[in-house]
């Protein structure tokens, strides 16, 4: 019995040793997390209504972390993160885009809404933000217009560059988003 013991042990020391030496038991490979954020804005300019930007809402699934689309597969990247959630990313960014700029405007609006989807889709190769908004007038509170604007930008790269590329084309997103606004605004 003492002999098998020691036997046993001397296996499970060499089993140890191999397994340790093999990589299964050792510690993996520290893998730095990276934080991305969308550019700024550009201010609008040359407008003759002002726009108050209410904190969006947010109904992505990640928070920080970045989001990807693999058909009906949610994927959260634990490595590459947002510096904000995306609705406040969002916000942020319209609050500078619609900035104050000083000047008097009979036309008052407020800005409300959601960011619903914010993700790289890597089936279909895109970016995509989809933004659910709703324009009041700030004077009365009386809803002016409301609806979807869908914003989409082909995103065809490798895996390893995808987080790099996706804030660079979210950038791109947001940018459009303003226009479109800047558009929905003017014609009211």
């Amino acid at each position: 019995p003492m002999m098998m013991r020691v036997h046993l042990f001397a296996i499970a020391a060499f089993c140890l040793i191999v397994l340790t030496g093999c990589g299964v038991l050792s510690a993996p490979a520290y893998q730095q997390t990276k934080q991305y954020d969308i550019a700024l804005p550009e201010p609008v300019k040359e407008r003759d209504y002002s726009v108050r930007i209410q904190a969006l809402a947010g109904d992505s699934a990640g928070r920080f972390k970045m989001i990807y689309r693999n058909g009906t597969e949610i994927e959260q990247d634990e490595f590459n993160r947002w510096s904000l959630p995306p609705a406040a990313m969002i916000t942020r960014y319209l609050r500078l885009a619609f900035a104050d700029d000083g000047a008097v405007h009979t036309r008052k609006y407020v800005l409300s809404g959601a960011v619903q989807v914010f993700e790289a889709d890597k089936v279909k190769k895109s970016c995509n933000l989809y933004f659910r908004y709703r324009i009041t007038n700030a004077e009365n509170g009386k809803e002016l217009r409301s609806g979807m604007i869908v914003v989409k930008r082909p995103l065809n790269v490798s895996d390893e560059e995808l987080p790099g590329a996706f804030s660079v084309a979210m950038a791109a997103n947001a940018a459009e988003l303003v226009q479109k606004l800047n558009s929905i605004f003017r014609s009211l």
